[in-house]
């Protein structure tokens, strides 16, 4: 039975699906969360715009639309120290939302529709402080590489491609056990028996493969140190010429 033969993985396929960013979910987040805050803040921001609070938020708008447009870019994300550097950009994100929480629920609240309960827009204006924290730490956790989704296909072939390696290299160690045994049983044989004990025990050996028997490197050299001629073995040959 012929072994199926199965091509290695493609290099610069592997390399093209290497681990890579969520970047259309990181980009979603980001987006929602400035425009949000702007739609909110509509009515505060012409005048509390140079307050700290509005100040601080406007500068992470601008943080936030340098990670679109670089998630963007690059496909791998943020890997590395580029993740500890985003994270520590989230921390102050969320100090910042934590410190002036009463600012941008006003602001929240007076950008709510008159629709909205009077008794529930309170609540609803601080929900939204947090789902917009919530939402760009979804992006962030979007921007990090992970690895491409393998199908059952994939998969399998893989697992044939391991299977077939492995049997290989278990031969290949029985291989290498079966020639060590048989060296060191020529050794033993020759430091116990005399050279005519020797030389008797080939003729009994004739009628089998040498090969199998005494490597075919150490044959000559061995017989000749043993005290056994090669000439007298060459004459006589293996199997009597058989």
């Amino acid at each position: 039975m012929k072994q199926e033969k199965t091509c290695p993985l493609n290099p610069v396929q592997d390399a093209a699906a290497g681990p890579q960013a969520v970047r259309g979910t990181a980009v979603f987040c980001f987006l929602v969360t400035i425009i949000g805050d702007i739609i909110l803040s509509r009515k505060v921001l012409p005048a509390s715009f140079f307050t700290p609070a509005f100040l601080l938020a406007a500068a992470f708008w601008i943080i936030l639309l340098i990670g679109i447009i670089w998630i963007w870019r690059h496909k791998e994300g943020w890997h590395g120290r580029r993740q500890i550097i985003v994270f520590g950009i989230f921390a102050l994100y969320l100090i910042v939302a934590v410190v002036f929480y009463k600012e941008y629920q006003a602001a929240y609240l007076l950008g709510l529709p008159s629709s909205v309960d009077p008794e529930l827009a309170p609540s609803l204006a601080g929900g939204i402080v947090g789902v917009r924290v919530f939402l760009v730490l979804i992006g962030i956790t979007a921007g990090i590489p992970v690895g491409p989704k393998i199908d059952g296909r994939e998969y399998a072939r893989r697992l044939r491609e391991k299977t077939i390696q492995q049997e290989a290299n278990w031969a290949k160690e029985s291989v290498k056990g079966a020639k060590k045994d048989l060296q060191e049983t020529v050794e033993r044989l020759k430091s116990t028996l005399t050279p005519e004990e020797m030389q008797a025990l080939l003729q009994e050996l004739q009628s089998s493969s040498p090969e199998d028997v005494i490597p075919s490197q150490t044959t000559k050299s061995d017989l000749d140190t043993a005290g056994v001629k090669t000439d007298d073995v060459k004459e006589s040959g293996w199997g009597h010429g058989i």
